[in-house]
């Protein structure tokens, strides 16, 4: 066989193609800085996220008491009778609805 790029002797080894592709243990980035400051910075993010979604949670759930899409059931005696009071809240006011049930 002729030496013209078609034998063995031109083929790289494992160990070659490893480095060359800087995929050794040696290429492994080490850890740098101080954890606390990185831990700092990444809770610090988190608690961002945290507070901005108790927002969106607490105006989510003022349009949908806005909307007509909350209502509060609450039962009470008088006398002997037992009355439902139904409280729909729409557009800032609340409207009372009684039903009496024996």
């Amino acid at each position: 066989m002729s030496s013209a790029g078609h034998g063995h002797e031109h083929h790289k080894s494992a160990l070659e193609l490893a480095r060359e592709n800087r995929a050794t243990l040696n290429d492994i980035p080490v850890p740098a800085g101080s954890w606390q400051e990185h831990y700092d910075k990444r809770n610090a993010k988190w608690n961002m996220m945290l507070g901005a979604s108790i927002v969106v949670f607490a105006g989510t759930l003022y349009a949908v008491c806005l909307l007509f899409l909350f209502v509060t059931v609450e039962y009470s005696k008088v006398g002997g009778a037992v009355y439902t009071h139904i409280y729909i809240c729409r557009y800032t006011h609340m409207i009372c609805v009684y039903i009496c049930i024996n």
